[in-house]
Order: C-alpha cells, then sequence, then structure tokens
C-alpha cells in the first residue's frame, strides 16, 4: 500500500483545505499592496495634500483658498519675467480653458512675488486671454507660496527660475490628484482626460 494510501482521508481533506485558504490569503496580501495609493470612486491617486492658504489675486482682493472648497482646480507656479517657460505654460493654459471642464477653475501663483504685483499679474492675465471668471492670479506672502509649493511637491520658492513646469490637478477637498509636465504632449492630453474625470466625480 502506497504511502497515500495509508494517509487519514479526513486529515487529508484538512491539509488541502488550509493550504487553500492560505493560497487565497496570500494573493489578497499581494493585491492589496500592488495599490500603491488610496484612491475614491473617480479612480485617480490621492498624491498629496494642501493647507488652507491666503493671497491677493490680480484684481489686488484677497483671495481665500476656502473659495476653491468643492471645486476641482489646476494649479501652476509661474512669473511674468521669465522669458520661455512661463510664456509657454500660459499659452497652453490659454488654449486648454477652452477645453476643460467648465466648473473647473485655474490657479496660477506667481514665484516671484516682489516683483509680480497685482497689477502685473492683471497686465499678464489680460496678455495671453485668461478668463478671469474662472483663472486667478495670485501673489502675496513669500512664505506662505513657499509653503504651497512645498505641500504640492512642486519644490520651494528660493529662485523663479527653478520653478516647476508642472501642473497639478486639485480636488475639492484640497487633495492632489495629478501632476503633468507641461511640455508633453501626452501628459496634457491625460491632464484633460483626469480633468474631465475628476469633474465627472463632483470634483472628489
Amino acid at each position: 500500500m502506497s504511502i497515500l494510501g495509508r494517509v487519514n482521508k479526513p486529515f487529508l481533506v484538512l491539509v488541502i483545505l488550509i493550504n487553500v485558504v492560505i493560497f487565497f490569503i496570500l494573493h489578497a496580501e499581494k493585491s492589496t499592496l500592488r495599490v500603491r495609493y488610496p484612491k475614491n470612486e473617480g479612480g485617480l491617486p490621492v498624491l498629496a495634500q494642501h493647507s488652507p492658504f491666503t493671497l491677493t489675486r490680480e484684481n489686488g482682493s484677497e483671495f481665500s483658498s476656502k473659495e476653491l472648497e468643492g471645486k476641482s482646480w489646476l494649479g501652476s507656479f509661474i512669473f511674468t519675467s521669465c522669458p520661455n517657460q512661463c510664456p509657454m505654460m500660459i499659452g497652453k493654459l490659454g488654449s486648454f480653458q477652452k477645453i476643460l471642464p467648465k466648473n473647473l477653475k485655474i490657479v496660477s501663483v506667481s514665484v516671484d512675488p516682489l516683483h509680480d504685483s497685482p497689477d502685473v499679474l492683471k497686465s499678464f492675465s489680460q496678455k495671453y486671454g485668461a478668463d478671469l471668471s474662472r483663472w486667478v492670479f495670485l501673489t502675496g506672502d513669500n512664505k506662505v507660496i513657499s509653503n504651497l509649493m512645498s505641500e504640492l511637491k512642486l519644490g520651494g520658492n528660493e529662485s523663479p527660475s527653478m520653478h516647476s513646469l508642472r501642473f497639478v490637478l486639485i480636488d475639492g477637498t484640497q487633495r492632489v490628484r495629478g501632476y503633468y509636465d507641461s511640455e508633453d504632449t501626452n501628459s496634457m492630453k491625460k491632464m484633460l482626460q483626469d480633468a474631465r474625470k475628476l469633474e465627472q466625480n463632483n470634483g472628489k
């Protein structure tokens, strides 16, 4: 008689069942580990989160991040005396504002607040045909701007020329949902897709 033949059948069934349970547990753990970030119904990752901030917009009025609560928005960091990258970034946003979801806000923050006064930002916005009913240009306290950049994981504000060239998509609860390279065409296409996806989920 073989060894298997001498093994008690109920014991053999129990061993098999235990191995099946262990397999499914390990498989479930591996599936969990593959998820890098928490996701909500919109299916976009949560990559960072910013705290409340207050700055000054291009018309000279105070702007609080509370105005963005419940609204998704697209952020960028620029400065008006930038010779190349900033005009490229703002130019692209100027084109995209026509096809981005209507309820999406656009926020461009100056990394050179000493030079970029509200009047300077207003002239700059007009130059690129910005729709100021949905697009705000902000300046203000350098420490507030630097802290915002840090929280959004877009570097610091030590030197205006070293600012990030990425756009950042933020939902209505102050969470970062995506980063997009302004110099990459495919990244720009994904930005539009993600903005629409987020808007379909009511900015969450």
